[in-house]
């Protein structure tokens, strides 16, 4: 029997041609995943999102949205994917938390140790899952740590 796919709401997946790691990464990674299936998209406004939906030819049937609050309230997504500046993390994780949903965030998680340690005292009350995804897979230690049969865990 099939897997059915995660429903994954992306926030902050830019409509601008210009490189970043959301479009260059995270979006070919999603998009070619038979585990995931991209559900709907945040960007700083609908209009915003609707393009951006466009420009990368997501499909008719992704909702768009112009809050992290609409996104994580969201019935249709199970997996927010966080991929804003820095500074915009921790509204974003705590309003996926809030509404239940698992969470897929860029490094870092916040802005600091207080604001990281809040959300991961959140999560782990709720207990739900907060994935970082940290940019060092061009490097070889790096790579051979994440290969299969390794798993490193770290609690803060």
């Amino acid at each position: 029997m099939a897997k059915t796919p995660i429903p994954v709401g992306f926030v902050g997946l830019s409509s601008k041609p210009e490189w970043s790691w959301a479009v260059a990464a995270h979006l070919p990674y999603f998009a070619q995943s038979t585990n995931y299936k991209i559900a709907a998209l945040q960007n700083s406004s609908v209009e915003t999102a609707k393009k951006a939906i466009e420009v990368h030819k997501l499909g008719d049937d992704v909702h768009a949205h112009g809050d992290v609050q609409s996104i994580a309230s969201d019935p249709s997504v199970d997996l927010v994917a966080i991929a804003v500046k820095v500074p915009l993390h921790a509204a974003a994780v705590e309003a996926a938390l809030n509404a239940g949903k698992s969470v897929f965030c860029e490094w870092h998680l916040a802005r600091n140790g207080a604001e990281a340690e809040r959300l991961t005292s959140l999560a782990q009350a709720i207990e739900l899952l907060v994935i970082l995804i940290m940019h060092w897979l061009c490097c070889a230690a790096v790579r051979t740590c994440l290969s299969p049969h390794r798993v490193f865990m770290s609690q803060l």
